[in-house]
């Protein structure tokens, strides 16, 4: 953990922009946990786990090992300050019923998870049924991260899309918010991912409208990486792959970029006045 940013390598020498202190409200880098092992947790948390604010399991992998492991691995994170998220499992619990449900949270709260993320990707749920949901995750003590997405289906490209309007997305967004979510998780497939363009306009509506602190943005390559903190600054929260944290991490600190971002990166926050 980087306590003293003198202590850095070449900070006499090389200027970058420092990281707020965690617990950060803005500038979250969350990271896919792709079945990562114990020893490969531990090298990220010792290496790049400063500028790492939560890691999600993903395709439900929890399901696949022994409690034991998954609280231990789940601790470790927690001892670097990195909260960890259940990712979409709970779509595929919330059809079994109620009781499902709360043993689910019951559990994940038992194991160390402190993010539950309420995807609706492929279960149909009413906004009120996904507001309830969001409502009794609060009730476990821990945060709820709903999924917002223009597309429907996992992996679904082209005219196999089902598709929403922006404004429908918006609206989802803000009854989430009101509902008590902690953070809209806004997935990347239709908006960055198997479109022509970049859906700009949507993204720039999002964030006058729900706020750029409430709002987390999947980002699988550089590129939509590089585009976010190009419009947004640093304190845009990326949800990435651990193999381009290293990128997000210099990008945000301004040492490192693509043509249109390098050396060019500034912030001003206001305290030392």
């Amino acid at each position: 953990m980087v306590t003293n940013p003198e202590a850095l390598a070449f900070s006499s020498s090389m200027p970058m922009l420092e990281p707020r202190p965690k617990p950060r409200k803005t500038g979250l880098t969350e990271i896919r946990d792709r079945t990562l092992g114990y020893l490969e947790v531990k090298d990220l948390c010792e290496t790049i786990g400063p500028y790492v604010d939560a890691a999600k399991y993903t395709c439900g992998a929890q399901r696949l090992f022994p409690r034991e492991f998954v609280a231990r691995k789940n601790a470790l994170y927690a001892s670097h300050q990195i909260d960890v998220s259940s990712g979409g499992l709970l779509e595929r619990v919330v059809q079994q019923g109620e009781r499902a449900v709360h043993a689910f949270l019951e559990e994940s709260r038992e194991l160390g998870f402190t993010i539950i993320e309420i995807s609706t990707g492929l279960t149909i749920l009413s906004q009120a049924a996904k507001c309830a949901l969001i409502r009794t995750v609060k009730s476990y003590g821990l945060k709820a991260k709903p999924e917002a997405a223009m597309t429907y289906g996992t992996g679904v490209r082209g005219d196999e899309q089902v598709k929403i309007s922006a404004d429908r997305l918006i609206a989802d967004c803000v009854a989430c918010m009101e509902a008590g979510a902690d953070m809209i998780m806004v997935e990347e497939e239709g908006i960055f991912q198997y479109v022509k363009e970049r859906n700009a306009d949507l993204v720039h509506r999002l964030v006058r409208t729900v706020g750029l602190e409430n709002l987390m943005f999947e980002a699988s390559d550089g590129g939509t990486v590089n585009w976010l903190v190009k419009n947004y600054g640093p304190e845009v929260n990326v949800f990435t792959d651990p193999s381009r944290m290293y990128f997000v991490a210099t990008l945000r600190a301004g040492i490192w970029g693509m043509s249109d971002t390098f050396s060019r990166l500034a912030d001003f926050r206001g305290e030392a006045g």
